[in-house]
């Protein structure tokens, strides 16, 4: 079989001329893949495997990213300055309360924005839905927690906002691709 056309150090750069960082999850795919230690049809299988896996998620993130506002700028209008102030204290909001955060209707009521500008506006604004923030809020913290060694995985699940160890395991995995156990020293 021949080698991949690109080395360790070059596979964060693969989808360099897309302009779009690599999701997490394709970071994962990729590391998969360059870290294969199967031999003859098994490595073929796996390694197909792993490159339609890439593909996979390559296309649903390069689907779901922004579209440049000069493509739009006909469909679509940019949010104004008072409604970026009022997107960005919504992100500040859920900042802070990410492990509680409010409904979507008290977070329109708390910023005068209605349902719809607050959610299309978010996304327009920080290229991402509330409640994927959210996710990678709670993902990032609780990585961050583990990585201190102070708490165990139940404690940081309830720290982050899960009240079940089980889902945070879950959501976690399938974020960074490797369970949270791993990190604790």
């Amino acid at each position: 079989m021949k080698a991949l056309p690109f080395s360790m150090a070059e596979s964060s750069d693969i989808f360099s001329h897309t302009k779009q960082p690599l999701s997490p999850r394709m970071g994962v795919a990729v590391r998969q893949l360059m870290a294969c230690n199967f031999n003859g049809t098994a490595k073929t299988i796996y390694l197909t495997s792993k490159a339609f896996e890439l593909i996979a998620l390559a296309m649903d993130h390069f689907s779901t990213a922004p579209i440049p506002l000069s493509l739009t700028e006909s469909r679509k209008r940019p949010p104004c300055s008072r409604e970026r102030e009022q997107l960005c204290r919504v992100r500040s909001i859920l900042d802070r309360q990410y492990p509680n955060p409010p409904s979507l209707d008290r977070l329109a009521r708390q910023t005068g924005l209605n349902q719809t500008k607050l959610k299309k506006g978010f996304k327009h604004l920080f290229h991402t839905t509330i409640s994927s923030y959210l996710l990678n809020r709670r993902m990032e913290k609780g990585r961050e927690l583990l990585q201190k060694g102070d708490t165990n995985v139940s404690e940081v699940a309830f720290k982050v906002g899960y009240a079940n160890r089980a889902h945070f395991t879950r959501a976690f995995t399938r974020q960074f691709g490797y369970p949270p156990v791993t990190l604790l020293k």
